[in-house]
């Protein structure tokens, strides 16, 4: 199980709850948290969702994937809309296109 943003307020509850239910979760996390305690258990990778080159490697043997990649808070989103979904849909794309490579990994996308 592949968690993109894991190391987020929604992302790594999400991880300990997998790693609480006894999946193997590896979190790919931009600037990985550093306070790592949070997500013990599961392995983390300092990986950027948007650089396509890392979704094979990831999906190779998974599962599943889980899309919790969001960058600005909702006060911030409200001001700035557009760099928003920026950050949040932009490294999507990448991802879909390695899931066409990858038909056997399901996709969780968080909105």
């Amino acid at each position: 199980m592949i968690v993109l943003g894991g190391g987020g307020f929604v992302g790594s509850a999400i991880t300990r709850r997998l790693v609480a239910d006894g999946y193997d979760v590896t979190v790919a996390e931009r600037q990985p948290p550093t306070d790592l305690d949070r997500l013990a258990g599961a392995r983390v990778l300092k990986r950027d969702a948007a650089d396509p080159a890392i979704y094979d490697e990831l999906l190779d043997g998974a599962s599943a994937v889980v899309y919790a990649v969001g960058c600005l808070f909702p006060g911030e989103s409200n001001a700035s809309p557009l760099a928003d979904i920026h950050d949040s849909l932009t490294p999507l794309i990448p991802l879909l296109e390695a899931l066409r490579r990858h038909p056997q990994v399901s996709m969780v996308f968080l909105s």
